[in-house]
């Protein structure tokens, strides 16, 4: 069975197809839905808007016939909700980027440092300690932390989407402005901390630290005396 919502959204049973030029119901929400919905499956349709069944009708019919040959779709590991415990993942890989502009990290790092860089994008990577100073940075389905890492954002604006960080401080901001959306915060000590006063802004995202607890939603100032 397939049931058409007004986003332009479909679902199939898990199926999740999506435009990708959709003004609407932009493609960040699938993925979004995609890592919170129990064996969820996106598809993108690169030529479609709000109405890929309209746009693309050929390549949408495919799609949904070939999900109803295997309605059972696989786990996605990076789902939410997760456990507090984001896996055992080794990695001795460095990674850098300085004054570029586009840069693409995918896989496992130990550490990935990212200064003056803009357009940054991390997919589908597991980073133990990520550094951004001065830079313009998405991350996307990944995980990050471990021990002594996380996320430390200095005078950059990063964007967050279905991702896991946990470490004793998750994500240490200064002077940042960070969007999250699908995101799964742990901290030990703190899931934010803030020297220098930065601006949160949360999606259908989980945070779990001795200062907060539950989900969160909407826009965060987190500051020396306000830690998340």
């Amino acid at each position: 069975m397939v049931k058409t919502v007004q986003t332009g959204l479909v679902r199939s049973i898990g199926r999740l197809d999506l435009g990708a030029k959709d003004p609407l119901a932009p493609l960040r929400t699938g993925k979004v839905l995609a890592a919170n919905l129990a064996q969820a499956e996106l598809r993108v349709l690169m030529n479609s808007a709000h109405t890929p069944m309209e746009d693309a009708p050929l390549e949408f019919d495919a799609l949904v016939l070939d999900f109803t040959r295997r309605p059972v779709v696989a786990a996605n590991p990076l789902k939410l909700p997760l456990t507090d415990d984001i896996g055992e993942f080794t990695s001795a890989r460095a990674g850098s980027c300085k004054r570029q502009r586009g840069r693409v990290f995918e896989g496992d790092y130990d550490t990935i440092v990212i200064v003056d860089c803009k357009e940054v994008l991390l997919r589908n990577a597991r980073v133990r300690e990520l550094r951004i100073t001065d830079a313009s940075v998405t991350i996307e389905d990944s995980r990050i932390g471990g021990p002594q890492g996380g996320l430390r954002a200095d005078d950059s604006n990063v964007t967050i989407t279905s991702s896991v960080i946990a470490a004793s401080v998750a994500i240490k901001a200064i002077d940042s402005q960070l969007d999250l959306a699908g995101v799964r915060l742990m901290g030990s000590e703190a899931a934010v901390l803030a020297p220098y006063a930065s601006r949160l802004l949360f999606s259908v995202s989980v945070i779990k630290s001795p200062y907060t607890t539950g989900s969160i939603h909407g826009w965060r100032e987190v500051g020396p005396k306000n830690p998340l």
